[in-house]
């Protein structure tokens, strides 16, 4: 399984990768790439199985800014094809923007019994590319 995260805050990205280590130990996850701001788009390599996106990057919170999720997804979702979306910011407005810009993907919030019950299930699913 191959996934990218688009995530800023440093507490997030040791959260995330403390919790996928065991599965890129036992070779669930093959990889994951990370990107902090909608600026590094080169780091979105497809095909991914599972893509989790935040909205407010560099610091700013509940702030429009040009460096956010939504410029990231709009750039990337002719490129998505099968993978998961998950839209895990706490930002309401933002994540309702994305959400309407990409439909299909699933707002929950980081770090909530909802997100990680998904990420769960998802993993245990057993997608491998």
């Amino acid at each position: 399984m191959r996934i990218f995260v688009l995530e800023d805050d440093p507490d997030r990205i040791i959260t995330l990768s403390n919790f996928f280590r065991p599965f890129l130990d036992d070779g669930t996850i093959t990889e994951i790439n990370w990107a902090s701001s909608n600026w590094q788009r080169d780091k979105f390599e497809r095909p991914y199985d599972l893509i989790l996106l935040d909205h407010d990057l560099g610091g700013r919170q509940l702030t429009p800014h040009e460096d956010d999720g939504l410029k990231f997804i709009r750039s990337i979702k002719d490129e998505i094809y099968d993978a998961f979306v998950i839209l895990h910011s706490y930002n309401p407005e933002g994540v309702t923007a994305m959400h309407a810009e990409y439909p299909v993907a699933v707002p929950v919030p980081f770090d909530t019994p909802q997100f990680w019950s998904l990420i769960k299930a998802i993993l245990s699913a057993g997608l491998r590319t």
